[in-house]
């Protein structure tokens, strides 16, 4: 079962391979109508899925969920990625661009890529016919802190457990959701531009959950119940369907026979004849 935005409702979608933007590793996308989707499959332990008259054994489901497809692009023509392009700090055609970076020739990719270049490249039109691009990585990393600042903001809203994180702690955690979508030395670049941490320095703590008021609530079990349903930093859309933890069994108790508690009839010895 695959789930698609409800822009793609009676639209058809055809899979291309593009390169994954954080590490160039060749990965499948569905490409729809104005829009790239990535997908992320999620399947529960226990599920099936009822088709008609039939049972389904597989009871996973696809998630379809767009991708900028500026993000597709950052790695080459910033040159920090897997794949660079080639001519890096000039300005070059849309079909060249493309072309360096191995993307697939589709029509509707082309057009994507076209929308997408303004955002992170400086551009020159040539005789009102072609325009030509330039990468700009000032341009692309104000770009990111825009995409930092909006996703911050719905991350905020998305639910309660995002409260637990004060300004810098979910700014910490924005910014490690967009680094599995950009190579690792651009999002230092990002840290460094919204003057935060490097990554292997500690980051920002939670705001600790409230104590409780009231005589019946009990503190310890809040605090255990508030951190485990505080977000880790993921890339993914995924990581919000991940499997709960097993919580550990209780132990049974030992059983200790009660000599207090014995038949009748250990009263009475028998008696011992000499």
């Amino acid at each position: 079962v695959a789930v698609l935005p409800s822009s793609q409702d009676g639209k058809a979608v055809e899979v291309v391979t593009l390169p994954d933007p954080k590490d160039g590793t060749p990965s499948e996308y569905a490409l729809g109508d104005g829009c790239i989707l990535e997908a992320n499959w999620f399947r529960p332990r226990h599920a099936s899925w009822l088709v008609g008259n039939e049972v389904v054994s597989d009871g996973g489901v696809t998630l379809y969920t767009e991708v900028h497809p500026a993000f597709f692009l950052l790695p080459g023509l910033s040159g920090l990625g897997a794949r660079q392009m080639d001519r890096a700090g000039a300005f070059s055609s849309l079909e060249h661009i493309v072309e360096s970076l191995a993307l697939p020739r589709r029509p509707g990719l082309e057009a994507l890529v076209a929308r997408a270049l303004p955002d992170i490249c400086d551009a020159k039109t040539v005789m009102d016919d072609e325009t030509y691009y330039r990468f700009n990585l000032d341009k692309a990393l104000d770009w990111l802190a825009g995409k930092t600042q909006a996703l911050m903001a719905l991350f905020s809203k998305l639910n309660a457990a995002f409260a637990l994180y004060d300004e810098a702690g979910l700014r910490a955690y924005t910014v490690d959701y967009l680094g599995e979508y950009i190579p690792p030395a651009l999002a230092a670049a990002l840290r460094t531009k919204l003057k935060m941490p490097a990554a292997a320095e500690p980051q920002a703590k939670r705001k600790a959950p409230a104590p409780a008021t009231t005589a019946s609530a009990k503190p310890a079990a809040v605090a255990v119940a508030a951190a485990a349903a505080a977000p880790k930093p993921s890339a993914k859309i995924s990581s919000f369907f991940s499997r709960p933890a097993e919580q550990p069994k209780a132990k049974k108790p030992k059983l200790v026979a009660d000599k207090s508690n014995l038949k009748i009839s250990s009263f009475f010895t028998r008696k011992v004849t000499k």
